[in-house]
């Protein structure tokens, strides 16, 4: 069904002015009488986005797309969470409104965590008996607990693997254990079934307290076999990247990596940590070669990572030796190091288009790659004036033009405007990524690389206007949204 914006425009469709009328009826303001500045024109064209949204769009877009709105605005109000319904929209509007804040994909654990607390303390304002507020409570209260021993209470067996967000770096057993050791660990593997012992497993070998003996005892009577809760455990540990917890599990359970692309999985966990200790596990140098196709990029990216900071040249020689382009690509960023020459980076590739679309997304979401690594890495290209090849991120070769991209490109939007920020380029960079905001179907994702964009080049000067050629551009791409319907 054609949206009312979409209406307003296919009566008129002659020249731009009338256009522009069409657009502010649906509720975009007209450029000639709104803000100027680039948060407020951002913001009038996602407002109008959303308020001609077809009602029948999902409530969890919904709630996504008001939740970059109000990044846009600057402005995280619990007024606005207590408007949303259901448990899930509220945590999807939180995770949006919040994703420059460390709820983003590829941020480091440390300011993933800041941001889960500071959303549960927003979501406790507006809705005290929201299901994750009461679950945070009762965590809160075990924490703060005095004694010897652990009194789990009302928690089940399912919520020790409980996390708010995507990007929360805890589940629920990786708070218990760091803030009650070993007795919450013994508590824990008590209470876990089989569905989510494992990660239990592994949030208890995270925090090193597979050393206690108790604890350790308990680990001993488990199944660590391939067959067992073995592969499942060395998962979750790389998930928390706890590289030499994955060698101290495997040093104590070698049972656990019988399969072969168990060891390989486990071999790639350790690199990005200790090098050295990957190559150990391997058996030799050699080996490595001999890894199959996928499991080997994925150790290749990580001793790339791992030896960035301490052997560049050898992160570098690892990286040539990923696989393919597009996955040598991806380990060439992963293993830029800071005060890298710029020119480095990525000095013989010609084209981008060959990093699938999927790429970056599940590199960042499955931590090959950490965001500002990715950031910097594509900041060097734009240092050394190959904008072309950045830009070519936005259109890989797989990908046809007329179908949404949503689910990868505004990932890509918000690396490549972050990183012409760090390099320090005119607004009129910002150019070719505006444009491809075209491509976006879903007001989410609109709303989503709007708000990005409006982060990126407020950087650059808060208080200024929105660049003419970059007015045109937005306008354009408003008008080609709204004619697609």
């Amino acid at each position: 069904m054609r949206s009312p914006l979409a209406t307003a425009l296919f009566r008129s469709v002659t020249t731009l002015p009338i256009l522009l009328a069409g657009i502010a009826s649906a509720g975009i303001a007209d450029p000639a009488v709104a803000g100027d500045t680039v948060r407020a024109r951002f913001v009038e064209a996602a407002t109008g986005l959303l308020d001609s949204a077809p009602t029948d769009t999902p409530a969890l877009t919904h709630a996504r797309a008001r939740g970059h709105l109000a990044r846009m605005q600057g402005e995280i109000d619990p007024a606005e969470l207590r408007t949303l319904r259901t448990p899930r929209a509220r945590l999807a509007w939180l995770e949006a409104a919040m994703a420059d804040r460390g709820l983003a994909a590829g941020e480091s654990a440390e300011i993933a965590r800041r941001a889960t607390r500071e959303a549960l303390d927003l979501l406790a304002e507006s809705h005290p008996d929201d299901p994750a507020v009461r679950l945070d409570r009762m965590v809160s209260a075990i924490e703060s607990a005095e004694g010897d021993s652990v009194d789990l209470g009302d928690l089940r067996a399912a919520d020790l693997g409980h996390r708010p967000f995507a990007a929360s770096p805890d589940a629920i057993c990786d708070r218990l254990v760091a803030g009650r050791g070993a007795a919450a660990a013994i508590a824990m593997l008590d209470l876990a079934d089989d569905a989510v012992l494992p990660e239990v497993v592994a949030s208890v070998v995270a925090a090193g307290l597979d050393a206690d003996p108790d604890v350790a005892a308990r680990l001993d009577a488990l199944d660590h076999s391939s067959t067992g809760i073995g592969p499942t455990v060395i998962f979750e540990l790389a998930r928390r990247q706890a590289g030499h917890g994955v060698d101290r599990y495997v040093q104590a359970y070698p049972v656990s990596v019988v399969l072969p692309g168990v060891r390989t999985a486990a071999i790639a966990a350790v690199a990005p940590a200790d090098p050295e200790a990957a190559i150990a596990l391997a058996g030799s140098v050699e080996v490595l070669d001999r890894l199959p196709g996928a499991g080997r990029i994925a150790v290749r990216t990580g001793l790339a990572r791992g030896l960035a900071a301490t052997d560049p040249d050898a992160a570098w020689d690892q990286a040539n030796q990923a696989g393919q382009l597009d996955d040598r690509i991806i380990a060439f960023m992963a293993a830029r190091s800071p005060g890298e020459d710029p020119g480095r980076m990525l000095d013989d590739v010609k084209s981008l288009r060959t990093v699938a679309p999927g790429r970056l997304v599940g590199d960042l979401v499955e931590q090959r790659l950490d965001r500002e690594t990715a950031i910097e890495a594509i900041a060097d290209l734009f240092r050394t004036g190959r904008y072309d090849l950045a830009y070519s991120l936005l259109i890989p070769n797989t990908t046809e033009l007329a179908r949404p991209a949503d689910q990868w490109l505004p990932t890509r939007i918000d690396l490549l405007a972050e990183a012409l920020v760090r390099a320090d380029a005119a607004p009129d960079a910002f150019i070719p990524l505006l444009a491809s905001t075209a491509r976006l179907h879903g007001v989410d994702a609109q709303t989503q690389a709007f708000a990005d964009l409006a982060t990126s080049l407020g950087e650059l000067d808060e208080q200024a206007d929105l660049p003419e050629p970059l007015r045109e551009v937005l306008n354009e791409v408003l008008v080609e949204i709204a004619l697609r319907g």
